[in-house]
């Protein structure tokens, strides 16, 4: 037996409601756009702004802590200060957007002068405040036990390595004619020399290091942001905004927000380790030519927040940095302080939370301990003067 058909007088019923929901649904998607474009013109709406939706170059770059730099990628902000909340605690930078308290370029007469290098742990990105980093609080032991002024610049920012370091001295750190430059670098440059996205290991670290990038926008892309509705997806439903106020996006050839373990090989190339070993051979050198004295410090982390398939090339790279640190130092007589045995001793015998809150970041009181490991190391061998 046939199914019966439906009779042409059926289709045609149902011809006319099939295109009365297509118009209902054409004109209800055309008022919405319409609400859109004109809705968040009209009517100021946190969040749908111009300058949150399409910012210039200005604005993007105001978001950050950091401006861009023609040999540095990135320095710090001048002047530029933040109040602390949930997030993260109080931060400021002086003049030459060093992390305050930053000193005066003229040294005085009779000042003991200490520039610290290194990248986040040095700068300061988990102690509550500006007194709390750890260059900040060996300024104040070493003042409550020394006769002649001590000053402490704080020369570290997020993201260096010792390609940064190296630059930053020769540029910027030496002008401030600091009389013992304390090194503390070790991650950053371990995850130089494996990173995968930027291609094998260069000797100028392009494969990590990106330039300063500019907002450049295609005549389609202008065209397409002429509409409130196309910036509106493009920054709350695509990576666009997140990337904005991201420094990795900014200083990281290919970075992605989403990739949590670029590092991994089979057989990790060894030219990025002897990156490392020639910038510290360098930077141990430009720091004496200047009439300085140079102390590399170990670095100390919670290996356990390193977790990802990686881990075991992270962790046999920290050993190695390390190794590297060590045998400059016994090689080119530069002053050694076994920093992470102090910090590692104590987290082992007060508790991991007590002095990192994570990898190589530190709590105030973690700040405290690498200070005094340094100080009481500037103590023992006499660097400095009565």
């Amino acid at each position: 037996m046939t199914e019966p058909q439906p009779s042409s007088k059926q289709e045609r019923s149902k011809s006319p409601l099939l295109g009365r929901i297509a118009r209902i649904l054409a004109a209800s998607l055309l008022l919405l756009l319409v609400l859109v474009e004109l809705g968040t013109r009209l009517v100021p709406l946190p969040g749908l702004s111009q300058s949150d939706l399409n910012p210039s170059q200005e604005q993007a770059d105001g978001q950050l802590r950091t401006i861009g730099h023609p040999y540095l990628a990135y320095v710090g902000r001048p002047n530029w200060s933040r109040e602390a909340d949930e997030k993260d605690g109080q931060k400021s930078h002086g003049p030459r957007g060093f992390r305050n308290p930053e000193p005066p370029l003229k040294k005085a007469p009779g000042v003991f002068r200490i520039a610290c290098l290194g990248g986040s742990s040095t700068y300061g990105s988990s102690p509550s405040n500006d007194s709390a980093t750890w260059p900040a609080q060996l300024e104040t032991i070493l003042n409550a036990s020394q006769q002649r002024p001590i000053e402490v610049l704080n020369a570290g920012l997020m993201g260096w390595s010792t390609f940064g370091s190296l630059i930053n001295y020769s540029l910027r750190v030496s002008d401030y004619q600091p009389d013992l430059v304390l090194v503390y670098h070790g991650i950053n440059d371990m995850r130089c020399a494996l990173y995968l996205r930027g291609g094998d290991p260069q000797a100028d670290n392009t494969h990590w290091r990106l330039g300063w990038p500019r907002l450049v926008r295609t005549p389609g892309e202008s065209l397409l942001e002429l509409s409130q509705t196309y910036l509106i997806w493009r920054r709350y439903m695509s990576s666009y905004g997140v990337g904005q106020k991201s420094l990795g996006f900014y200083g990281i050839k290919n970075y992605r927000a989403d990739d949590k373990d670029p590092f991994w090989r089979e057989k990790p190339p060894s030219l990025g380790f002897e990156n490392f070993q020639r910038n510290m051979i360098s930077l141990q050198a430009v720091v004496k030519a200047h009439g300085a004295q140079v102390m590399f410090g170990t670095q100390g982390c919670k290996r356990s927040d390193i977790h990802a398939k990686s881990k075991h090339q992270q962790w046999a790279g920290l050993d190695e940095i390390e190794t590297i640190t060590r045998q400059v130092a016994a090689k080119r007589g530069v002053h050694l302080c076994e920093s992470r045995l102090a910090l590692e001793g104590q987290a082992q015998e007060r508790g991991v939370g007590v002095i990192f809150t994570r990898e190589v970041h530190l709590t105030d009181e973690g700040a405290r301990v690498l200070a005094a490991a340094f100080a009481d190391r500037i103590g023992q061998l006499g660097l400095i003067p009565e």
